[in-house]
Formats: structure tokens, C-alpha cells, sequence
């Protein structure tokens, strides 16, 4: 068993290790869906065609793009680039790191990347909002650009932090703005005048649950900050929607119940952890007990369906019915879910006990950063190193600094500085 002080000390080198790679290495990189954006592999992967050629041309490369994924970008002319949902991240983690050293540098840092979420907003819409650096298909298709709930909630909870925590005023400006685009920009489903969903971006109808409890819990918590009942009203709404598809297991699918055929009765870890958090802020921001009832089935699934406990440790599990891929987003999530849980849940502590030092020690690299996933083949583990900058090094820097932020009580020294 470890010690708690042992796993902060863990914890601590590992973040000091993650943030000296990113001083190094820079917010650009690769990213999972930057190769999607290929148009060769939009042609072989979303051609409708079926034929043996397609099928035979597919498997190779699917094969080299795992056991070589930084060659193969290479080979095909991926570039690196800076992503907003990354930058967006970037920032909250060096405010949780400016709370726990009080160096300002982290500041600096911090509003950096604020500064160029600023001047890298989408100007075609209402208010403003971000999304990804690269085309990506899927089941329409999205040019590089466009504005995405995710992102833009991301980007909307670091200008948010700013606020909270450095009276930063334009920080809450942006949320306002971000919170307009929603509802100028983004296409709305009505269940019934009580349940409402959001689409995924403006150029789309999808009824996606993790997108829409985002939108739910930004809007309730920015009505609740500046005394709006319209942002509040619409919010319960899109977060009754969740409550209303939620399975009798506790789980809710990835896709609305009317458009589940996309991806039939599809849960994954990171996915299903986002959902978790946003119930959990609903509940804290309105006190309303259906929302703890919500999110108290959910994770009773997520424990038993999502996390993989092996002796003294625990495995995030990306989906439920098998441990591998084991995915760097997903040991992410599920870092950032038991830490917010775990104001109110002692067993989320317990969780994060023995989370904590499997990931660590098995999905960072000596040099400081994470790699994207181990997968099985033939019964031997094999590992995919590339650090993928949105998927893996931005989301861990936030998890561990969320986690670090949540155990220390008065300020620490960082070594290197």
C-alpha cells in the first residue's frame, strides 16, 4: 500500500517531469484525428465503397499508423499545430500550478495561452467559440475550424479561471460571449419544454450527450455568476435531458436515443467521466437532489464497468467490455473525475490512490511525457509513444495539477526553478 505523501511526492515529480518536456517541446504536436484529415485516408476510411481493394488497403495502414504513428505522419505531410482545445487546457493547468507555487511564471504562462485562445476564436459566429485545427468527417463533415461545444467549454472554463482566481474582468466577458454563441449559433432538439439538447457544433443536428451536459453546466454555472434565469432555465433543461436517457444501469450512451443507430449503445471511459462531472457540478451549482441521485448511478457504473482493479491497482478501462487499448485519455478522465468527486466521496480518494501510480508509471516516458496507448497483441503488450499534445500531455497536466491542487495546503517549491 502507498502513503499519501508518497503518491503527492509521486504525483509531483511527474507533473515537474510533464511541464519541463512542454517548456521544451512547445503547445504544438501531433494529434489522434490529425491523419484523418488526410484527404487519402478520408477517401479509404469514409468511402462507402466496400470493396476487397478498400478493405486490403485499410488493414496495412491502420497496422503502420499504430506501430509507427510519428513515421507515417511524416510520410503523408501531417504538420504539427497548436490546438485551442489543448491551449484551453494548458491554461487552467498553469493556474492550478500558479495556486500551488505562487510563481509567476505559471501566470505568464497561463496568459499566454488565454491570449491566443483571443486571437484564435472563430469570427463567422455569434459570440465566440473554438474548435480544432484540422478537418475531421464523421458522419458530416467539419472543415478545420469550426467551432465545436467541447472546445469552446474548455476554452470558456480557463477564462473562467482567470476570473475566479485573478479578477481577470475579460474573463467573464468571454464566458457571456461563449454562452451567445450557444445560443445564437447551435442547433437545439426539443424532447418536450422540459429537456432540450444542443448539437455538437453549429453545422450539425447531433444529439450528443457529453457535448450537451457541457453546454448544461456552462450555462447554469455563467446564469448563476451574473444573475441571467434565461441562461439557468436552459441549462436544467439540457441537463434534464441526460436524466431523461439515462439507462437503468446508471450509464448513458454517447448518442441520444433517437440517433444511438451512429454508434449503437456506445460508452467509453473518458466520455462517460465528462458526463459524471458535469452531473456533479449541476448538483453542486443547484442543489438539486435528482442530479446527485444521477450522478451517484452513474459512477456506481463507471466503477464497475470502467476501471479494471488488478491487486492494489486500477486500470482505466476505455470501454467496458474489454482493458485494452488502455488510453491515455481515458487514465486522464479518470483522474479528473475521482478528483472532483472526491470533495464529497471518500471513495473517489481511495480510487485515486491506486489510479495514480499505475498511470503514472506505466504511461509516462523518463523524458516527461505520456504516451497514447498500450495495446495487446498476441498476448505481449506493446506501447504507442507519441505525445500526442491535446489527447495526452494537456489533459495530464490538468489532471495532476487538479489532483495536487486539491491536496496541498500551503505553497511548494519546484526544484528545477
Amino acid at each position: 500500500m502507498i502513503l499519501e505523501h508518497e503518491i503527492q511526492e509521486l504525483v509531483w515529480d511527474s507533473i515537474l517531469r510533464l511541464e519541463k518536456w512542454v517548456d521544451s517541446n512547445g503547445w504544438d504536436g501531433y494529434d489522434p484525428y490529425d491523419i484523418k484529415s488526410i484527404p487519402l485516408y478520408r477517401y479509404l476510411f469514409t468511402n462507402k465503397n466496400r470493396s476487397l481493394i478498400l478493405k486490403f488497403t485499410r488493414y496495412p495502414i491502420i497496422i503502420f499508423e499504430n506501430l509507427f504513428p510519428i513515421q507515417i505522419r511524416k510520410l503523408l505531410g501531417v504538420k504539427k499545430h497548436i490546438n485551442p482545445l489543448a491551449m484551453a487546457l494548458f491554461a487552467k493547468s498553469y493556474f492550478n500550478l500558479l495556486s500551488i507555487t505562487g510563481i509567476n511564471s505559471f501566470r505568464e504562462k497561463a496568459f499566454h495561452c488565454l491570449n491566443w485562445l483571443e486571437e484564435n476564436a472563430s469570427s463567422e459566429y455569434c459570440g465566440v467559440g473554438w474548435g480544432h485545427c484540422f478537418d475531421w468527417d464523421s458522419v458530416v463533415f467539419f472543415p478545420s475550424g469550426t467551432p465545436f461545444s467541447t472546445v469552446s467549454c474548455a476554452a470558456g472554463d480557463a477564462f473562467w479561471e482567470a476570473y475566479k482566481t485573478e479578477n481577470y474582468e475579460k474573463g467573464i466577458n468571454f464566458c457571456i460571449k461563449i454562452c451567445e454563441h450557444f445560443l445564437n449559433d447551435y442547433r437545439i432538439t426539443h424532447n418536450d419544454k422540459y429537456s432540450i439538447c444542443f448539437s455538437y457544433s453549429p453545422l450539425d443536428d447531433f444529439c450528443i450527450h457529453n457535448s450537451n451536459l457541457m453546454i448544461a453546466e456552462f450555462l447554469t454555472r455563467i446564469g448563476i455568476e451574473i444573475g441571467n434565469n434565461d441562461y439557468i432555465d436552459i441549462g436544467m433543461k439540457a441537463a434534464q435531458y441526460a436524466l431523461d436517457e439515462q439507462n437503468s444501469d446508471g450509464s448513458i450512451y454517447y448518442w441520444g436515443k433517437k440517433q444511438n443507430h451512429n454508434n449503437p449503445n456506445h460508452i467509453d471511459g473518458y466520455h462517460s467521466g465528462f458526463e459524471i462531472r458535469c452531473l456533479y457540478r449541476m448538483w453542486k451549482l443547484t442543489n438539486e437532489e435528482k442530479f446527485k441521485l444521477s450522478l451517484l448511478n452513474y459512477f456506481d457504473y463507471y466503477k464497475n464497468n470502467l476501471l479494471f482493479k488488478m491487486h492494489n491497482s486500477v486500470i482505466p478501462k476505455i470501454r467496458p467490455d474489454r482493458v485494452y487499448p488502455i488510453d491515455i485519455h481515458a487514465c486522464a478522465e479518470a483522474i479528473l473525475c475521482n478528483v472532483v468527486l472526491s470533495n464529497d466521496f471518500s471513495e473517489s480518494d481511495q480510487l485515486l490512490s491506486e489510479l495514480l501510480p499505475w498511470i503514472i508509471r506505466n504511461m509516462q516516458e523518463k523524458n516527461g511525457w505520456f504516451i497514447y496507448k498500450i495495446v495487446k497483441i498476441m498476448n505481449f503488450e506493446y506501447k504507442i509513444s507519441i505525445p500526442f499534445i491535446r489527447w495526452g500531455q494537456a489533459l495530464m497536466l490538468l489532471s495532476l495539477s487538479e489532483f495536487m491542487k486539491s491536496k496541498v495546503k500551503a505553497k511548494v517549491n519546484i526544484p528545477y526553478l
